[in-house]
């Protein structure tokens, strides 16, 4: 049987065929372009059934009349949610959580490099810990462009920049990429400490993860299609 999977986040929409164990044929749609109800893509085969994440709350909306099966805090899910207060719990780190469970080598800290970041831990036990929301590294360079009269927005580098920056442009790129390493560290260790984990997989997923897996010893990528495989996870304990 296949499966459409999506997850549908803030600036993009990913979506895969989930058959055979594996997800294929894996793509990008912008987030903005289904708000605004343009043609969708991934859409277009009535018979093929779906099951998705959303972190848009419009999104949902427009795609309710579809067959689609949502994830969320009421599903059931082969990860516990009891360790936590679930009521606002994001299907994005939901489905990472999900991943976790059955794809990593627990403990595990998922790291999703998007627009937000977040840091999420499950134990050797399947069970969610917990963890932190940041902004990502575009978010922060919005935000000092949205808040202030004179500071531009600066587009994403790859490099690590250095902390004496030598102008406004390289001063923000130390201010905003330096900040979101350095707190990802500290989040880090912070999850490490509180959930006594002698030992962790600690994997970064989402557009920016290569980034971070450059910047952070001992952080692994946890592949491109880490988060469809959790949502696709979900299906066997929904059914």
């Amino acid at each position: 049987m296949k499966l459409l999977v999506m997850n549908v986040g803030n600036t993009r929409i990913q979506y895969g065929i989930f058959s055979d164990g594996k997800i294929h044929d894996i793509r990008y749609f912008p987030t903005k372009d289904l708000l605004s109800r343009k043609k969708l893509p991934f859409l277009q085969d009535p018979d093929c059934p779906a099951i998705a994440s959303t972190v848009v709350p419009e999104a949902r909306k427009i795609l309710k009349r579809k067959n689609i099966q949502w994830i969320g805090r009421s599903s059931k899910l082969p990860v516990s949610l009891k360790k936590v207060d679930s009521s606002t719990l994001g299907a994005d780190r939901i489905a990472n959580a999900v991943a976790a469970a059955r794809f990593a080598k627990l403990p595990a800290i998922i790291v999703d490099c998007g627009t937000a970041i977040t840091v999420d831990a499950v134990n050797s036990k399947d069970e969610f810990l917990g963890g932190a929301i940041l902004p990502g590294r575009m978010l922060l360079r919005k935000s000092l462009n949205d808040f202030t009269a004179q500071l531009p927005l600066v587009s994403i580098s790859q490099r690590k920049p250095k902390a004496l920056g030598k102008n406004t442009i390289s001063a923000i790129l130390s201010g905003t990429d330096l900040a979101v390493i350095g707190s990802v560290k500290e989040v880090i260790a912070g999850i490490i400490k509180e959930a006594g984990f002698k030992k962790c997989s600690i994997l970064a997923v989402g557009g920016d993860a290569g980034y971070f897996v450059r910047n952070i010893p001992g952080m692994k990528n946890g592949g491109g299609d880490f988060t469809l495989r959790g949502i696709a996870a979900c299906l066997d304990s929904m059914s």
